[in-house]
């Protein structure tokens, strides 16, 4: 796990580098939605609930797809 002083961090100065600061932020907080929506998986697969894993799932690939267009630069709708 992560401790809170691992993820607080100031952004840098310059107009490029706050770009960079905040698609970083960004990615930072759907990893850590990513983490959370695996463990909701794992949950749901626990309980042999299908119909939840399923839900959790698509929840995750809907987020990794952002994630990955955010990495590559492309507008996230």
């Amino acid at each position: 796990m992560i401790s809170p002083d691992e993820t607080t961090r100031r952004p840098p100065e310059g107009r490029d580098l706050d770009a960079a600061w905040l698609r970083c932020d960004a990615m930072r907080e759907l990893a850590e939605l990513l983490e959370n929506l695996a463990t909701s998986l794992r949950l749901a697969a626990a309980r042999g609930s299908i119909e939840g894993c399923g839900v959790h799932l698509k929840q995750l690939r809907a987020t990794l797809v952002e994630a990955i267009a955010l990495y590559k630069g492309e507008g996230v709708e």
